[in-house]
């Protein structure tokens, strides 16, 4: 996945509810979400240097990838996630890294499973999905 990174050490949740989290086994991969921000142009012709202002719009949360071996991994608890969006409801999610940093955010994630004609061992499953809201930093202790 684009932009992924390895995932040694750290720690993967998830919760329907946002206060009872699971660990989410045999993570492979993750990539946090990454904000962006709409910036709007602000021209003026009474502007003194006759340069373009910038000024924030709306921000927007992206999205997020969790890559998880399928040997590992519970896809039944991907699987009930998924049924969670189609359903309109989100799954809350925590990336704890092994330094105690921690990202947590609110999404709605969609599961693409391993390709059935797969032989590989190491079959791979995704979570990934839109970001709903800022999510939030919170620094090691």
């Amino acid at each position: 996945m684009a932009g992924d990174k390895e995932f040694f050490g750290g720690v993967v949740r998830r919760s329907p509810d946002g206060l009872t989290f699971t660990e989410i086994r045999g993570v492979k991969g993750v990539k946090i979400p990454e904000l962006s921000i709409d910036m709007k142009d602000r021209k003026s012709l009474d502007s003194p240097d006759r340069v373009v202002r910038k000024r924030p719009g709306w921000a927007d949360p992206g999205e997020f990838e969790i890559t998880v071996y399928d040997d590992e991994g519970d896809i039944d608890e991907a699987m009930d996630d998924q049924a969670r969006t189609l359903s309109g409801a989100s799954t809350f999610y925590e990336i704890e890294f092994k330094s105690g940093k921690k990202w947590a955010f609110e999404s709605f994630p969609l599961v693409t499973p391993p390709a059935p004609s797969e032989v590989d061992e190491d079959l791979e499953f995704t979570i990934k999905g839109a970001v709903s809201g800022l999510p939030e930093f919170t620094p090691a202790a």
